[in-house]
């Protein structure tokens, strides 16, 4: 399938201008009815002086989604300071962005992933910990770098949400002698329903609960 333009990994913008130029650009043509179908993986909110980050799909886990919110949000506060301090971004094409989203989307933290430096696979786990040690100023400037290291910890240990209900539809199978069967993607989606309706204080199977506090608390104390 031929890959959107409006879809995906962008090229640098260089200005807030240039960016905005380009939406209206690609509204212009038509195909897209307004703001909103613009899916690159990092855009400007239309409604609140924020960046979106729109990589992620959904997680099992809420404390999964909140420790991905924590690194988004001390990569854009790094890239900012970058900015601030005449730092150049990478000259990445976006021909291996979309590579390294699709490793990623296929493979997950199983194998490997591409590198952000070299773009080179390497082991998943190097990846993301290669990720965490380059956030550490603001991650720790915040107080949170003890928080995402436990999270990271977490998922690297247990696996991802694919990971995790993959397991149970493979131990079905092995006690069932069968493939899943309806009876088998039941299990699969009973599991996914004791891991939402947790208590927030229930932290029986994993413990990275404080990153999902702390991001409320956050929350609760922004202006507005």
């Amino acid at each position: 399938m031929e890959p959107l333009a409006f879809v995906g990994p962008s090229a640098i913008f260089g200005s807030l201008a240039a960016y905005r130029r380009v939406v209206r650009r690609l509204i212009e043509t038509g195909v897209l009815l307004d703001e909103g179908m613009v899916y690159f993986d990092a855009r400007l909110s239309r409604h609140v002086p924020t960046v979106e980050v729109r990589v992620a799909d959904v997680c099992l886990r809420a404390e999964d989604a909140a420790l991905i919110a924590v690194l988004v949000r001390a990569l854009v506060e790094t890239s900012v300071r970058e900015y601030h301090a005449g730092i150049e971004p990478a000259a990445v094409p976006t021909a291996l962005l979309r590579m390294a989203s699709w490793q990623a989307s296929n493979f997950g933290l199983r194998t490997e992933l591409l590198d952000f430096g070299t773009f080179r696979p390497e082991p998943a786990a190097d990846v993301v910990w290669s990720l965490v040690e380059y956030l550490e100023p603001v991650l720790a400037e915040q107080g949170e770098f003890d928080l995402v290291q436990t999270g990271v910890a977490a998922i690297l240990s247990r696996g991802n949400g694919a990971i995790e209900q993959r397991g149970v539809a493979g131990r079905w199978s092995e006690s069932n002698g069968s493939a899943p069967d309806a009876a088998g993607l039941a299990a699969v989606v009973e599991h996914a329903v004791q891991i939402t309706m947790r208590s927030e204080r229930d932290e029986s199977d994993t413990k990275p609960q404080p990153v999902l506090t702390w991001v409320r608390q956050d929350w609760r104390e922004a202006p507005g």
